[in-house]
């Protein structure tokens, strides 16, 4: 009966940890993924940023080319 009782213990045990390590990677897991998305979010942001610079260079450099010609 006791070693039933400590077989019943050891597998619940087994089955808690295995619950508690594929919940720590399901977390690990979205967490990391979260991160991705900001890191990705920010890299586009930054590119649009730089694109729309650029393009108000190039309607400077126009104008400074128009004013030149006349």
């Amino acid at each position: 009966m006791e070693k039933e009782n400590k077989e019943n213990t050891v597998k619940v045990i087994k089955v808690k940890l295995s619950t508690l390590v594929i919940v720590l990677v399901i977390f690990t897991i979205t967490i990391m993924s979260l991160i991705f998305l900001a890191a990705e979010y920010s890299h586009l942001k930054n590119q649009r940023i730089n694109e729309l610079n650029n393009s108000g260079k190039q309607i400077e450099l126009t104008n400074k080319q128009e004013v030149k010609r006349k």
